[in-house]
C-alpha cells in the first residue's frame, strides 16, 4: 500500500514528532541534545501557512536554527506569536498537553433463545433484534461500521465466529429498514444462543 514508518524519541512530544515527520529515526534522552537537534530540522515542521513559509525563505530562512537566531520581537511582529510558541513547545520551554488516547466504544448484545432453533429463520428474530440494538446504539453516537460480527453458539459446540459479510447471513437487507436473512439452508445441528460484539 506504499505506507512505511519512522520511531523517534524525545523528551517532548512535539519534538519526537518533528524527528518522525522528517524520516529521522532518532531518539534524545535529554532536553540539552534537543536545540542542536532541532535546529537542523526544516521550517516546514512548523505546519504553518505557505505565505508565512514563503516569506521566511524570502528573508533567507530555511531551518529552525535559522529562525531562532533571529530577533523573537521582530519575528513576533512580523508573523504573529505561532510559530514562535509552536518552537517552544517542542523545546519544552511551554507546556503541549496531550489528549489521552481513547479506544473507540465497543458495542455487546447478546440473545439467549428460548428453544433450540432448527431453521436458519429462527435466527432471523435475534438477528434483527441485535442488529436494532446496535443501529441505536450507533445513532446516539453518531457512529457508523464497516462490518460487524454475530457469533452462534452451539449448546454442545464451542463458539465460533460467523461474519455478517457472507458466511452466516448470506445476505442484508433493509432491518427496520435492515434486515438479515440467511441464503444458506438451515442446519441440521440446533442453535440455541445469538450474540453480536
Amino acid at each position: 500500500m506504499g505506507w512505511s514508518s519512522v520511531l523517534a524519541g524525545a523528551p517532548t512530544p512535539r519534538a519526537a514528532f518533528w524527528l518522525a515527520w522528517v524520516g529521522k529515526q532518532k531518539f534524545i534522552g535529554e532536553s540539552a541534545e534537543l536545540e542542536p537537534v532541532l535546529a537542523a530540522l526544516p521550517l516546514e515542521v512548523l505546519r504553518c501557512g505557505d505565505e508565512t513559509l514563503a516569506a521566511f525563505q524570502a528573508i533567507g530562512v530555511r531551518t529552525l536554527g535559522e529562525l531562532r537566531a533571529l530577533p523573537r520581537e521582530g519575528i513576533a511582529r512580523r508573523f504573529g506569536q505561532g510559530p514562535l510558541a509552536e518552537l517552544d513547545r517542542a523545546l519544552g520551554r511551554l507546556p503541549d498537553p496531550r489528549n489521552f488516547f481513547v479506544p473507540p466504544a465497543r458495542f455487546g448484545a447478546a440473545i439467549e433463545l428460548p428453544a433450540e432453533v432448527t431453521q436458519a429463520e429462527a435466527l432471523l428474530f435475534a438477528a434483527r433484534r441485535l442488529i436494532v440494538q446496535l443501529a441505536g446504539y450507533l445513532a446516539a453516537r453518531s457512529g457508523g461500521v464497516q462490518r460487524f460480527v454475530l457469533r452462534l453458539r452451539h449448546r454442545d459446540k464451542p463458539r465460533r465466529n460467523r461474519d455478517r459479510t457472507g458466511r452466516a447471513f448470506a445476505r442484508c437487507r433493509a432491518l427496520s429498514r435492515c434486515s438479515c436473512a440467511s441464503g444458506s439452508p438451515a442446519s441440521s445441528s440446533p442453535r440455541r444462543c445469538a450474540s453480536s460484539p
